[in-house]
């Protein structure tokens, strides 16, 4: 309910409990009332108008996981990113609650009678609740780390990707075995560079000699080679040599490996993503919702409790034979 609309109903007696200004005898009394009568009137009028603080809430299961996040008004779920696609970018439809500048970090802002009148806290919880879903906003696939490949190092001067056998580790450390090696200069994707990666990682060994035996699951490209795979691994019809067709047209990779595309990864990088768990644990914070002071010249209006937005995450190696790059 407006104001507008309980100043009137106020003045032509129609909300129920209010009275006529004709009838209030003296300036004390209608003091009073305005201080009392008028505020209470008006506060269950427009609680009966919104109902009950449960019909802001909606659980919203999340796909692929377990955890669940709460809906206020029309706030959009972020879907799954298609490989090439963007992020949904959510929105409000309450005159109670607005999100503001979520692509810089954002800033979210409760009306504050909503919180004042919450016997329950759950709105003013809406603040960490919406950090937690505005978190899948944010890209933070640990494909980013792939940019300059080999020179990326982790622990013990050793590198992510390495084409000498010192550089890195076996699983659990010992000597370097020259089997390991996890970065090949091999140039553009095609067929022949395919199977030399195949062939590199079927030799992996473990740290008692023994081989993994992996299983590649995935392609990863940047830009250059993005159609290339696709026509690699998702054609039943064998790509034409340079120069002359040889044998027959059957595509033997074709459903072989699935194909991610990340637009982070230099133009012609393109890597192999293998079935070893691990290389890296991404250990991702809930965005923190830091509510401002009235007085700090952040917020919008007084009448608003408003939150900023800070995300923090860490990322470790716990296991480099995940992935073989290509080139």
């Amino acid at each position: 309910m407006r104001l507008s609309e309980a100043y009137r109903g106020y003045r032509d007696s129609t909300l129920p409990g209010l009275q006529g200004l004709s009838e209030t005898a003296r300036a004390s009394e209608f003091a009073v009332f305005l201080q009392r009568g008028l505020k209470t009137d008006m506060l269950n009028a427009y609680q009966e108008f919104i109902g009950p603080v449960e019909r802001l809430l909606k659980r919203v299961s999340s796909t692929g996981a377990f955890e669940t996040w709460p809906k206020i008004g029309a706030l959009d779920t972020i879907d799954e990113r298609l490989a090439s696609g963007e992020f949904v970018h959510v929105g409000f439809n309450s005159e109670d609650v607005s999100l503001v500048n979520i692509e810089y970090g954002g800033m979210l802002s409760i009306d504050r009678y909503l919180i004042d009148t919450d016997q329950t806290n759950k709105i003013k919880a809406q603040a960490t609740k919406m950090g937690e879903s505005a978190a899948r906003k944010k890209d933070t696939t640990t494909y980013g780390l792939f940019n300059n490949g080999a020179a990326t190092a982790t622990y013990d001067a050793v590198f992510l990707f390495a084409a000498a056998a010192a550089e890195h580790p076996c699983v659990t450390g010992g000597a370097a075995d020259a089997a390991n090696v996890n970065s090949l200069a091999l140039g553009g994707l095609s067929e022949a560079n395919w199977e030399t990666v195949l062939t590199t990682v079927n030799g992996w060994k473990g740290i008692y000699g023994e081989f993994l035996q992996p299983k590649v699951t995935d392609c990863v490209t940047g830009n250059t080679s993005w159609f290339t795979a696709q026509r690699l691994f998702g054609d039943p019809v064998r790509m034409p040599a340079a120069a002359t067709t040889y044998g027959h047209a059957k595509n033997i990779f074709n459903g072989t490996a699935g194909v991610v595309h990340h637009p982070r990864l230099t133009a012609a990088s393109w890597y192999a993503k293998t079935s070893i768990d691990g290389f890296l644990l991404q250990v991702l914070t809930a965005l923190e919702m830091t509510q401002e002071a009235d007085n700090a010249g952040l917020s919008f209006q007084t009448r608003t409790y408003n939150w900023r937005v800070y995300e923090a995450y860490k990322i470790g190696a716990i296991e480099w034979r995940n992935y073989c790059k290509g080139n």
